[in-house]
């Protein structure tokens, strides 16, 4: 149990802000607090919980900040707001939907990114697509409208950076979408902040 509890601590400072391992490091503590609550007692375990909290009020303060500005575009399950020369496009989950309306709102995605694509570089040089909390599969209709968003920005020589789940399915598909459709200027990872970094990058700095 001490190298899981290890192995907890390390892969979230890895992933730093995602979401949905701080849902699933706080389910795994409550674990721990029913199984064993010697465990909890553990310098690395104290320090996984404060880690916790610190990174849970940086993603409720973030998202919080993002609902503030005003929306470039938005719909049934994205939002998009930009800043700083960059594009923030945020998209959820809706378990409540159909395939058939998840795919309609993909296609939607299309013409924004496509809008994205054609704004000028002083007012968007790159896009952060934000998928952790996303679905982690695509239907054929979903992937080809997330081939076609990262290809239009490729085509114009923009920055799409694509921050994903921990769900390992999901980070090789989009990291196979990416080498496929926008391989000089797209890139995959795991991390917010490494994804804001690097799309806010100025084209020319790898």
């Amino acid at each position: 149990m001490r190298r899981e509890a290890t192995i907890a601590y390390a892969a979230v400072q890895h992933t730093a802000s995602s979401s949905s391992m701080i849902r699933w490091s706080r389910d795994f503590i409550r674990g721990l607090q029913q199984r064993e609550p010697a465990c909890l007692k553990l310098p690395s375990m104290v320090s996984l919980c404060e880690s916790l909290e610190t990174l849970r009020g940086h993603e409720v303060g973030r998202r919080m900040t993002e609902t503030k500005k005003p929306a470039y575009a938005e719909g049934g399950n994205y939002r998009v707001t930009v800043e700083g020369g960059i594009a923030f496009f945020r998209v959820w989950k809706r378990p409540d939907v159909s395939r058939e309306v998840g795919a309609a709102f993909a296609r939607e995605m299309v013409g924004v990114m496509q809008s994205l694509a054609a704004e000028p570089t002083s007012k968007v040089r790159g896009v952060l697509m934000d998928l952790r909390d996303a679905t982690t599969t695509w239907g054929p209709v979903t992937q080809a409208a997330v081939s076609e968003m990262f290809a239009c920005l490729e085509a114009v020589e923009k920055r799409i950076a694509v921050v994903t789940s921990n769900e390992t399915v999901q980070l090789l598909s989009v990291s196979s979408v990416v080498r496929k459709f926008a391989p000089n200027n797209g890139r995959a990872f795991a991390s917010y902040s490494s994804a804001e970094r690097w799309s806010s990058a100025r084209l020319g700095s790898r």
